[in-house]
């Protein structure tokens, strides 16, 4: 399924740029508030059978002060093709 991998991508860039700054998850679970368990499952486990929920994901932008696009390294404005 083409839009799993997608997001299966989007959740392993999130994680390479967390470990590319040296937050673990322990850090991010108490600092978002969200448990350990639910960013190990989407973020950690190699088979990644949970996903990110989007107020998960705002959580974590909030954190890390980046907008859900900066953290997707994409700009606001994309062309359709």
């Amino acid at each position: 399924m083409k839009i799993r991998k997608e997001r299966n991508h989007e959740m392993k860039e999130l994680k390479d740029y967390l470990d590319k700054n040296n937050i673990s998850l322990l850090e991010l679970s108490r600092c978002t508030n969200l448990p350990y368990m639910n960013l190990y499952y989407s973020l950690s486990n190699g088979n990644r059978k949970r996903e990110l929920r989007i107020s998960e994901l705002f959580k974590i932008c909030d954190y890390l002060g980046l907008s859900v696009d900066e953290l997707r390294n994409k700009s606001k404005h994309t062309k359709c093709q």
